[in-house]
């Protein structure tokens, strides 16, 4: 897959735009504070076994260098949009700001490892995260043992 038709794919998005509606399918947060401080090491717990595995096949096959630009082009091409879709998102959770950069580069790497898990040809985890995205939601983190369980979303 090209790199220019996924980030096509991606400013179709509706980033944010279901941020705080409630959906049965996920555990939904009203607080970033909540979401940062109780459910971080969660996500982490999650998420780095399944980026090491994808890590690991896409170095094998591409390179450290082509990685290094997925999220390079990723960055530059999503960041502007994120962030715009963020400061909306923001005027709702005013009295919560200051975690902007931590949030925004959190979705930056979902995005970066959901095209390299595509391109490894082992689309799982990070799909499902691209869908959560697809819905208007933050997956920020997992409730449950995964595989079992359900995203926790802002």
């Amino acid at each position: 897959m090209d790199i220019e038709k996924y980030i096509d794919e991606l400013i179709e998005i509706d980033w944010l735009g279901s941020c705080g509606k409630k959906a049965q399918e996920y555990l939904v947060l009203d607080s970033l504070f909540d979401a940062y401080d109780n459910w971080n090491g969660k996500m982490q717990e999650v998420w780095e076994p399944i980026i090491s595995e994808i890590e690991v096949d896409a170095t094998d096959l591409f390179g450290d260098e082509e990685i290094d630009m997925v999220f390079e082009t990723v960055n530059i091409r999503m960041r502007d949009l994120i962030y715009c879709n963020w400061t909306n998102f923001m005027q709702t959770h005013i009295d919560e700001m200051g975690l902007d950069n931590e949030f925004i580069d959190m979705i930056i790497r979902d995005l970066s490892w959901a095209f390299l898990e595509r391109k490894v040809k082992k689309e799982s985890f990070f799909k499902e995260i691209l869908n959560v995205y697809r819905k208007g939601y933050l997956p920020v983190s997992w409730d449950g043992r995964y595989p079992d369980g359900r995203f926790v979303v802002l």
